[in-house]
């Protein structure tokens, strides 16, 4: 069962999940949750970063750019969501976006065209998103969007149960960590892998 599993069922899985959400297979990780996996991402991530966040943003976004030494700027959720972003990305120079695309607490969801906007004006920075709330209520592709990296645990709208999750990511994302967990999965199960 556990031979199958390795070599038959996760790498299925992880095609089928980079297929619903229009990402490219190779780029697509099973986690466990995205808690989980935005904390072993971060720990790749070039600690001079310069991060915004929303204020009262889901707690597994947030937190882990906060225990870390980035340093960290907020703006306010509401209204002018859009308008404060590119605000605060202007005045302070930021290179990394996270934030959930559908707020925990209140529902607000984040225009995905104006992350596109955003990009555009900015394509050096990158996009981490946290599609818990948000995948499984619309189409999305993935590749198409502007977001760099999307996570999500699976027990929401996609109705998986605890203890699924993915991690989305683009190419040009790749460059930009130095990941410092792995396994014998995470070569697919290439026993020269190890760097790759």
């Amino acid at each position: 069962m556990k031979n199958k599993a390795r070599f038959a069922l996760i790498p299925e899985v992880r095609r089928t999940v980079a297929n619903f959400f229009g990402a490219k297979t190779e780029n697509t990780a099973l986690v466990p949750n995205f808690s989980l996996g935005l904390n072993m991402l971060l720990e790749g991530l070039n600690e001079k970063s310069r991060v915004l966040l929303l204020k009262d943003d889901y707690p597994s976004v947030n937190w882990p750019f906060e225990y870390r030494d980035f340093q960290v700027f907020y703006t306010e959720i509401g209204e002018n969501l859009e308008e404060n972003i590119l605000e605060k990305i202007r005045k302070e120079d930021i290179s990394v976006l996270a934030l959930s695309l559908v707020q925990w607490v209140n529902g607000v969801k984040i225009d995905l065209d104006f992350l596109k906007t955003l990009k555009n004006e900015f394509p050096d920075l990158m996009i981490i998103a946290d599609g818990t709330q948000f995948c499984g209520t619309v189409n999305f592709d993935f590749e198409a969007s502007a977001i760099d990296v999307l996570g999500a645990s699976a027990y929401k709208w996609l109705l998986s149960g605890y203890g699924n999750g993915f991690m989305l990511f683009k190419d040009s994302v790749k460059d930009k960590f130095s990941i410092k967990t792995m396994g014998f999965n995470s070569s697919n199960n290439d026993i020269d892998g190890r760097d790759k």
